[in-house]
């Protein structure tokens, strides 16, 4: 009997014709399957080696078919049957689902396979280009859902057009890739690969010493810091004018933790985070002198300050997003930004001068003015930068008076030489600390701004200066502008520093021997526990990740 083909009717539905009783045959014995048609029916149902003739004229009671033998004109409309069950049929046979073997075949069609016979292949293999097996090469075994390879899923998806296979067969690649499994920290590129132990998952993580990959902690999306993972990526290779660097040790800043929570302008994700780093020239590229290879290094957190000393162009760029950041073995970084580190600093040490250091040394010197003697008031100890400007305030011989909201860091602050500490959760702690002080302070170093500004302008003394590198308790909701303009009070703002005051700021630290306050000391395997811990903000000074655990 002739099979028609399946096609749309004019309503839209899907039907399909298996076995259509005519108007002057009998139906087959035991073979009662036909489909129902909406009443307008304006298509034809193709039959092979048989003409096409209009579906109406051939199902038998449909309005407008021809009557039946025997039968008269006015005699009622026959209703069409509806698909029966059919108990003479056997039952179809279900097909074992297909396991896959070492050689990407089935076991399923081995068992069935005559000896000699070559195996059958894979629909989506006939179907993909020859030259494009390159392309697709690291989407063969994937570890498909329920054992099936991604070709199969793809040739049981698509079975027709070669371009939108091997496309259906990249979406299941990066859906796999997004769901987490075996390969949940696999990069995004072709060159790239996963590492089996994530952030604190007590796997050592060591790739083998010959290989040409390194260890690096990647932001892979905004979100917990969860997000962080350990991967293996490619070792760097120095182009013209730059350097390789081995990093020993890097350090933490508030901006690694609002870059991931999305509290950062022009964002972009994934990347290798982290602006602090310290370590040992390995190599350099064309034009860059062969003698730097092998001196101790720290590097300058940022690159193309611009021609202007007092404020930053617009190419001006942090590490740690675009460029690749120091939460890795290595970097490749411009040989200029490449700062020898004097033998007085360990690596450590230096890991947590760059950002913190170059802030509190530009705020005290370059904006804040700061002269031998003065009274300088630093807010919120206990961070990178308020625990620097501490050190380095002394170091130019000033007295230096601090607050903040944990009174176990105003005592370790104390021990630092501070001459005042006041909690700033206590109502007029502004009064309680000029009397501690003997004096009113003429600088104070704020990074928080909020309500708590207009206190500083309280505490401070006629012609006071207010220098503002951050502001971590946002805009206030009122200022106190009389006593700005009747005080002349001086509002400053700083961010980062010059190449040049980031090399004044190394040599203040080695000639005064300023030892860095580090709170705590991680492996780059457990990088999610220190941002965790900065998130915090219970430390007392820097957190720093050793590169080499």
């Amino acid at each position: 009997m002739a099979r028609p083909a399946t096609t749309w009717n004019s309503s839209g539905r899907f039907s399909c014709l298996r076995s259509i009783r005519s108007a002057t045959d009998s139906p087959p014995a035991g073979r009662v399957f036909l489909a129902e048609l909406p009443g307008e029916v304006n298509r034809r149902v193709s039959w092979r080696g048989a003409p096409p003739r209009r579906a109406s004229a051939r199902i038998p009671g449909h309005r407008g078919a021809a009557p039946a033998r025997g039968s008269s004109s006015a005699a009622a409309p026959r209703r069409a049957l509806r698909p029966a069950y059919d108990a003479t049929r056997r039952p179809r046979r279900r097909r074992p689902g297909r396991r896959l073997a070492d050689d990407g075949s089935t076991l399923a069609d081995r068992r069935r396979r005559p000896a000699g016979r070559p195996r059958r292949r894979h629909r989506v293999d006939r179907l993909r280009d020859p030259g494009d097996a390159g392309r697709n090469a690291h989407l063969s075994l994937c570890g498909g859902r329920h054992g099936r390879s991604l070709q199969s899923q793809g040739a049981r998806l698509l079975a027709g057009h070669a371009r939108r296979a091997r496309r259906r067969l990249d979406v299941l690649a990066r859906c796999r890739h997004r769901r987490g499994g075996a390969d949940v920290h696999r990069a995004r590129s072709g060159e790239r690969q996963s590492h089996p132990g994530g952030p604190g998952s007590g796997v050592p993580a060591r790739p083998h010493p010959g290989s040409a990959v390194m260890r690096a902690v990647r932001c892979e999306r905004q979100g917990p810091p969860e997000e962080m993972k350990l991967v293996e990526l490619p070792d760097p290779v120095p182009a013209a004018g730059e350097a390789v660097v081995r990093l020993y040790a890097c350090g933490l800043n508030r901006r690694d933790v609002w870059i991931r929570q999305g509290l950062y302008a022009r964002i972009r994700l994934p990347c290798v985070l982290g602006s602090d780093g310290a370590g040992v020239v390995e190599s350099v590229g064309p034009g860059v002198d062969a003698n730097l290879i092998g001196k101790r290094a720290v590097l300058i957190p940022c690159e193309n300050w611009g021609p202007d000393p007092a404020v930053q162009g617009k190419d001006f760029l942090i590490l740690g997003m675009p460029r690749q950041g120091t939460m890795a073995e290595k970097i490749a970084i411009p040989a200029s930004m490449v700062v020898e580190l004097p033998e007085s600093i360990s690596f450590e040490e230096a890991a947590a001068l760059p950002v913190a250091g170059l802030t509190a040394y530009r705020s005290l010197v370059t904006r804040g003015g700061l002269k031998r003697g003065e009274h300088v008031l630093v807010t919120g100890i206990g961070g990178g930068v308020a625990t620097l400007a501490l050190l380095f305030a002394k170091a130019l011989g000033a007295e230096v008076s601090v607050t903040s909201g944990n009174d176990e860091k105003l005592a370790k602050a104390r021990k630092l030489g501070a001459i005042a500490a006041a909690n700033y959760k206590a109502k007029a702690w502004e009064k309680d600390l000029v009397t501690q002080a003997g004096r009113p302070p003429s600088l104070a170093i704020d990074g928080a701004g909020g309500d708590g500004l207009n206190n500083l302008i309280a505490a401070l003394a006629p012609a006071g200066r207010i220098v503002m590198y951050g502001a971590t308790r946002f805009s206030p909701g009122k200022l106190d502008m009389p006593r700005i303009f009747f005080k002349q009070i001086d509002l400053r703002g700083t961010t980062m520093g010059t190449d040049d005051e980031f090399r004044a700021m190394v040599k203040l630290v080695a000639e005064h021997r300023i030892k860095p306050v580090i709170d705590r000391t991680f492996p780059l395997s457990q990088a999610v526990e220190a941002i965790r811990l900065l998130e915090q903000s219970e430390q007392m000074g820097k957190i720093v990740l050793d590169c080499r655990k």
